[in-house]
């Protein structure tokens, strides 16, 4: 019989084991995308880590050099990349007067303007007469109404029997009256209310302005003053200074005050006014203007002023 003989298989060699082992997997091409399936390689890992770390304080440290140029700028003076140069602010705010300058309006040529006063419930009518004044460069606007009002007889003249001649051309309506603009507060004036006893549909003239209690008093209008005389016809008037014609123009809220508890004596500091009152052995004084509170308001009124 014939013997079979085993021929040796030839075993690989040492090199031929290590390229089976170094050869990578193949996957499957959509195993491929599983993240899970890639390879992982640590060193990636700790490169993106640092990465992050040193964006992080990038990002940390420009944000410190922002805030602190922000936060030392506080007074206006610096900007970001420093502080400003003194010439450069001078040249900017000579720049910013010189247009101010260039659109300002010349206030002189309302000098002599007269102003009408109305009002829309036909209780007001009279006249503002503009004067400008060069030293302040303003214009001052003297105002001049007669109101009809039914305002009623309140007067003490001072609460003394003695001291009543001393209403004289009041005529015991004892009242104030605040005028202020509804564009702005600040431009107002409160007064004595003066009450118009004759000549009640008279208007002045800018001449007549020292001499209107004279036109529209007792004395001028033949009046007794121990008399409880009656009159629906009051005198709203005062000067009040702007800084712009525009602002003159528009309405005015005209608020009236019972004064009748406002009197002062004054028969010990003037003495001399005993002259003028040979009737009387005391003299007082109305404090009108103290009367202006909320508390003593009586009416309100609303007037306007236009070309």
């Amino acid at each position: 019989m014939e013997q079979k003989q085993n021929i040796p298989t030839e075993m690989p060699g040492p090199d031929e084991h290590a390229d089976q082992t170094e050869q990578p997997t193949k996957l499957d091409p959509m195993e491929a995308l599983d993240p899970n399936n890639q390879p992982k390689n640590p060193k990636n890992k700790i490169k993106i880590f640092w990465m992050i770390v040193i964006i992080v304080l990038l990002l940390l440290l420009v944000l410190g050099v922002v805030f602190y140029f922000v936060l030392s700028d506080r007074d206006g003076t610096a900007g970001i990349f420093g502080s400003k140069d003194k010439s450069e602010e001078q040249t900017q705010e000579q720049q910013t007067e010189q247009t101010e300058e260039a659109t300002k309006v010349d206030l002189s040529q309302y000098d002599g303007k007269v102003l009408k006063i109305t009002s829309d419930k036909d209780n007001i009518e009279g006249k503002v007469w503009l004067t400008y004044d060069s030293e302040d460069d303003s214009l001052k606007a003297q105002f001049h109404a007669l109101l009809t009002a039914d305002l009623p007889v309140n007067g003490t003249c001072g609460g003394s029997v003695e001291g009543a001649t001393g209403c004289q051309d009041m005529i015991r309506h004892e009242y104030a009256q605040k005028t202020i603009s509804q564009k702005n507060s600040s431009n107002s004036f409160g007064v004595f209310l003066y009450p118009v006893l004759c000549n009640k549909t008279k208007q002045l003239d800018k001449s007549e302005w020292d001499t209107k209690f004279e036109i529209y008093g007792a004395k001028a209008c033949g009046i007794d003053t121990h008399s409880q005389e009656k009159t629906s016809t009051f005198l709203i008037w005062g000067q009040i200074y702007y800084d712009s014609y525009e602002k003159i123009l528009g309405l005015y809220d005209v608020t009236v005050y019972d004064s009748s508890q406002y009197w002062i004596e004054t028969t010990k500091t003037k003495p001399e006014g005993l002259a003028d009152d040979p009737e009387g052995s005391r003299t007082f004084e109305l404090e009108s203007e103290k009367s202006i509170v909320p508390e003593n308001k009586v009416s309100d009124y609303v007037m306007e002023f236009k070309e």
